[in-house]
């Protein structure tokens, strides 16, 4: 399994955190995302963002995905 990782946009609760979803693809990290939040949410990366646009780090649990 791999970790991605998912932001929010400016005005959500969970601006500048990010939150991990564990899957073996895009994907199906992608469909995780979308099964545990819905559509809001804004990007899913590879890579954990850049400490300086997520300063508060990670928020929740990690997303189980396939």
């Amino acid at each position: 399994m791999l970790n991605w990782y998912v932001t929010f946009g400016q005005n959500h609760p969970y601006r500048d955190a990010y939150m991990v979803v564990e899957a073996s693809s895009y994907s199906n990290a992608r469909d995780a995302a979308f099964e545990a939040l819905g559509s809001n949410w804004c990007w899913l990366y590879d890579e954990p963002p850049i400490e300086e646009y997520a300063p508060k780090g990670q928020v929740g649990d990690v997303i189980k995905g396939l």
